[in-house]
C-alpha cells in the first residue's frame, strides 16, 4: 500500500455523492455499495445510480464484502485430456478496477487479516491481483449494534490502517481522510466536488468517535490472550460452552476474516476445472481423515479450533487478532453462540 506524502482531510456534500460516483464509473471503475434487499443489506455492484442510497439505519451489512476479493467459489485452473497427456491452463482472476464504498472499519480489518494469509509466502495470485485493483473506502461507525465488540478485539469503529479513504458522517456532509495514493486517485476523478474540511467539522468527528467508543467493550480486552487460551486448551469449559454448536457454518460465511477453503475438481471425459470453495473449521468433514479418524471428533472440539484460530494461533503468527469484533457470527447463530463471551470466559478461567 502506497501512502500519500501528506494526509488530507476533505469535505464532500452529501448531495454531490452521486456525482462523485458518476465520475468514478466514467473512469472505468466498478463500484460496490451496501444495498438493502428484502430486509437484508448486501454489497452489490452499483449499476443504477438513481436507486443508490445508504440503507436506513445502516450499521453493518449482513454479509461482509470479502467475496469481492475472496469469492465463495472460483476456478483456479482448467485441464484437458488429450490421449496420454493432460493440458493445464491457469485461469486468470476476474479483477476489474473496483471501489468498495461504505465498507465498515471491521470489514477493512477483515480484509487486512485475509491479506496476511493470502499474501504470505508464496502469495496467492488471485487475491493479490484483486486487492491491487481494489480501493477501500470505509465509513466510520457513528452507531453500534449490541453484538459489536471491535474495541475488545483491538480495533475500533474509526479503524483506518488498511483503507485508502475513511469517511465520517457530519451533518449534511462527509469528511474524507485520504490515506493512500489509490485514495487520492479517487479524489482526482472529481476534485472540484471537494473542499478542505473545517475545524468545526473535524471537532465533531472527534467528539462522535469518543462517544461511540465509550459504548463498546474495554479497548484491547481480547488482545494478548493467546497464551492463556493455550494454557486452557483442555479445560472442561470448552465442552460446556461449545457443545451446542450445530455445525451449520453460518458464522463462517458471514465472517469478514475467515479464510478456510477446500479444493475440488469438476471433470468429464474431456477435461474440467479445479475450484477453490469456502470451507469452515466447524464442519464435521473439515478434518476427517481418509481412514475415518477425526482429530476433532465433537462440535466442542471444532468450535474450540475456531476460537483458538481467531484469538491464539493467528495473533501468535501475525501479531493481531483474526477476529475483528464485527459480531456478525453472533447475530446469525441459530443457537446463540457468542465467540466474544467464549474467548473472554476461557481466557479468564482458572488454568488446569
Amino acid at each position: 500500500m502506497k501512502w500519500v506524502n501528506k494526509m488530507r482531510i476533505l469535505s464532500l456534500r452529501k448531495e454531490t455523492l452521486k456525482g462523485w460516483c458518476e465520475r468514478m464509473k466514467a473512469a472505468g471503475m466498478r463500484i460496490a455499495v451496501p444495498m438493502q434487499r428484502n430486509g437484508i443489506v448486501l454489497f452489490e455492484d452499483l449499476v443504477d445510480l438513481a436507486e443508490f442510497a445508504l440503507p436506513t439505519n445502516y450499521i453493518k451489512s449482513n454479509l461482509s464484502p470479502k467475496s469481492f476479493l475472496f469469492p465463495p467459489t472460483e476456478p483456479l485452473l482448467c485441464f484437458r485430456f488429450k490421449h496420454e497427456e493432460i493440458e493445464l491452463e491457469d485461469v486468470q482472476p476476474d479483477a476489474p478496477k473496483t471501489v468498495l464504498l461504505f465498507i465498515r472499519p471491521c470489514d477493512a480489518a477483515g480484509i487486512s487479516a485475509l491479506a496476511k494469509v493470502f499474501l504470505d509466502d508464496p502469495p496467492d495470485v488471485h487475491f493479490y491481483t484483486r486487492l491491487e485493483r481494489t480501493t477501500l473506502v470505509a465509513l466510520a461507525c457513528d452507531a453500534i449494534a449490541p453484538s459489536c465488540f471491535c474495541t475488545a478485539a483491538g480495533y475500533s469503529p474509526y479503524w483506518s490502517e488498511c483503507v485508502d479513504v475513511i469517511m465520517s458522517d457530519v451533518d449534511d456532509a462527509y469528511l474524507l481522510t485520504v490515506l493512500t495514493n489509490k485514495g487520492e486517485e479517487l479524489i482526482q476523478t472529481a476534485l472540484e466536488l471537494f473542499s478542505e474540511a473545517g475545524e468545526s467539522q473535524i471537532a465533531k468527528v472527534k467528539e462522535r468517535q469518543a462517544s461511540v467508543e465509550s459504548q463498546l467493550p474495554p479497548s484491547g480486552e481480547l488482545t494478548g490472550i493467546a497464551d492463556r487460551l493455550i494454557a486452557n486448551f483442555e479445560n472442561e469449559l470448552w465442552e460446556k460452552m461449545c457443545r451446542r454448536c450445530l455445525s451449520c457454518g453460518a458464522c463462517t460465511y458471514v465472517c469478514p476474516s475467515c479464510s478456510c477453503f477446500d479444493i475440488a475438481d469438476e471433470d468429464n471425459p474431456y477435461g474440467g476445472c479445479r475450484y477453490r470453495n469456502w470451507d469452515g473449521c466447524c464442519f464435521t468433514m473439515f478434518t476427517m481423515h481418509a481412514s475415518g479418524h477425526n482429530p476433532r471428533p465433537t462440535q466442542a472440539h471444532r468450535y474450540r479450533q475456531r476460537t483458538m484460530h481467531k484469538f491464539s494461533y493467528f495473533p501468535l503468527r501475525y501479531g493481531v487478532n483474526m477476529c475483528v469484533g464485527c459480531g456478525r457470527c453472533i447475530d446469525v447463530c441459530p443457537v446463540g453462540m457468542d465467540i466474544y463471551e467464549v474467548a473472554k470466559t476461557l481466557a479468564s478461567a482458572k488454568q488446569l
